[in-house]
């Protein structure tokens, strides 16, 4: 059974299946899908083929992504509705799935990609130590996440805390997901920071996607930290057996 919190989330998608927009379906606007599709694009180099899970894939929208760098990829989510709408849009293999007890053997996949999905859950550990059951050894896993110490973030987060309302979403610590990725078997760990400009300034995205910015912005992360939206993390499963 779903924590309260994740059950809400599930029946949302369920609602957002409706719309129109790969971004509407995922919940996001379409400024920031396409700073995420862009991301993607420039600083996700997939090394070798092989067998990709996109866990968590809504409209699918990464998983067709993925499918064009020619990776045998699956697209597994827990919003049937959501999972139909991706169906119309590509013929790939669509798996109805949740992220903590995942339709697979044991190391199933060559990589991972697990974006979104954070957010909407409460136990980001049990979902960490599930997607290293599902990667073979030296697999690689990008996964990402709402940076809690954006302001932005902040501020929502002291707002419903004064108001007595919950958290629309979850916020986390990217240091502390390192730390429990190192804790469930994951090593060389990369973070990489996703700043997403304001409307008025969006014309600019592309300059966070250069490789040298994205370097100033790792060597000063006490900076960058503070106006990134969110966050990514690249790893590789250690060995076959969980800590």
């Amino acid at each position: 059974m779903l924590h309260p919190f994740e059950e809400k989330w599930r029946l949302r998608f369920e609602r957002f299946a409706a719309k129109p927009t790969d971004a509407g379906i995922a919940g996001w606007s379409e400024r920031g899908l396409d700073a995420r599709v862009a991301f993607f694009q420039r600083t996700i180099k997939l090394e070798g083929k092989g067998r990709w899970g996109d866990i968590g894939c809504g409209a699918g929208t990464y998983t067709r992504l993925l499918k064009q760098q020619g990776q045998d990829v699956v697209g597994v989510d827990y919003s049937w509705p959501s999972l139909v709408k991706a169906k119309g849009q590509a013929l790939l293999p669509w798996v109805g799935g949740n992220a903590y007890h995942l339709p697979f053997l044991s190391s199933a996949f060559d990589g991972i990609l697990c974006f979104g999905v954070l957010q909407v859950l409460s136990q980001e550990g049990e979902v960490i130590k599930e997607l290293n059951r599902v990667l073979k050894t030296k697999g690689e896993l990008w996964i990402d996440g709402l940076n809690i110490f954006c302001p932005w973030h902040f501020t929502d987060i002291l707002r419903r805390y004064f108001q007595k309302r919950p958290l629309h979403l979850r916020y986390v610590n990217p240091y502390a997901i390192k730390a429990s990725l190192k804790t469930y078997g994951f090593t060389d760990l990369k973070l990489y920071w996703m700043p997403i400009l304001p409307k008025y300034l969006t014309r600019l995205q592309w300059v966070f996607l250069l490789s040298g910015v994205q370097k100033i912005m790792n060597g000063l992360p006490w900076v960058s930290m503070w106006f990134s939206h969110a966050f990514y993390l690249h790893a590789r499963k250690r060995n076959n057996e969980m800590v």
